[in-house]
């Protein structure tokens, strides 16, 4: 396994690693804003953040 190819490897990765956390952020986001629309208590703990 060359250099080359690890590092471009490693990049791949960290992109996706991005992606997902994105993702996971997004889906989270959106299931605050809803929440806070449906007017449910938990939606109070995403506010005070």
């Amino acid at each position: 396994m060359s250099l080359r190819h690890l590092s471009l490897l490693l990049l791949v990765f960290l992109h996706d690693m991005k992606v997902v956390v994105f993702l996971c952020f997004a889906a989270r986001h959106t299931f605050c804003f809803y929440g806070c629309v449906a007017g449910e208590h938990y939606a109070s703990g995403c506010a005070s953040e």
